[in-house]
């Protein structure tokens, strides 16, 4: 059964104290919208729905951290978008995820510099450049310390990320991956094996390796793993330990945050 926003958003409202329009305005949306979400016209966005869920939280903080004015800055939206992700060293995957938005709206607003629907996205944005450490643990529980960010923004590749988060867990995984050979001939038909084994959708087995979708679904299911690079050998390291030890791999990956 889906969820009621319409009474959900009303009862929070009320129970503030508040009228449409002033409700609204701490989302940044009119008082028409709300109207129309308590009328059931429409539902909330999933970045709307996140600020609602925040403030029926913990209204407290969300007093203290929806007060903060969004900074205005020279840039463009998609501009801004853009400088915001590259800044965390994430692709557009992940970096959608943060902003409740998918990969194809991410793009739009980076290449085409569409506006968002609402001030929403700005606000998380604003948020994430800003207030981060303050944000983190309502709206991204899974984000590293800024301290950790700033080290990760500084190495880009997600593959020797990976590697190194591995090489953290024990002793006994360095002296296993240092023995391990990988076959440089990586066939497509390998990848998809080791992604339908794991059943796991391109999307999932992308987000699993830290990856983007479109290297698994239009670069190693259809070409494999090109390249003799030291990137294309850590890759091929990883889904060779996948293949070969995917209960104890598994289990090691879903102790990690999102971010590696």
């Amino acid at each position: 059964m889906a969820e009621d926003w319409a009474d959900r958003i009303k009862v929070l409202r009320l129970s503030l104290g508040l009228s449409q329009a002033e409700f609204g305005a701490i989302l940044g949306v009119t008082f028409q919208t709300v109207n129309r979400w308590e009328k059931r016209h429409f539902e909330p966005s999933e970045c709307d729905k996140a600020l609602i869920t925040f403030i029926e939280t913990d209204q407290e903080a969300a007093e203290k951290i929806l007060s903060y004015p969004i900074t205005e800055t020279a840039e463009t939206f998609g501009q801004r978008v853009k400088r915001v992700r590259e800044s965390l060293g994430l692709g557009r995957e992940l970096f959608g995820r943060l902003l409740r938005v998918d990969r194809q709206t991410l793009t739009g607003w980076e290449k085409l510099d569409r506006s968002p629907s609402s001030s929403c996205a700005l606000r998380l944005i604003d948020l994430l450049e800003f207030h981060r450490e303050e944000a983190a643990p309502y709206f991204w529980p899974q984000l590293p310390e800024a301290e950790k960010l700033e080290e990760l923004s500084q190495r880009r590749d997600p593959c020797q990320r990976f590697m190194e988060r591995l090489n953290a867990e024990s002793e006994e995984w360095r002296d296993l991956i240092e023995t391990i050979q990988v076959d440089a001939a990586l066939e497509p038909d390998r990848v998809m094996a080791l992604r339908k084994t794991l059943g796991l959708s391109r999307s999932e087995f992308a987000h699993l390796l830290g990856t983007k979708v479109w290297n698994v679904a239009n670069m190693w299911e259809v070409d494999g793993i090109r390249g003799r690079d030291p990137r294309s050998h850590c890759w091929r390291l990883i889904l060779t330990l996948f293949e070969r030890y995917p209960r104890e791999m598994m289990a090691i990956r879903e102790t990690w945050p999102m971010f590696i």
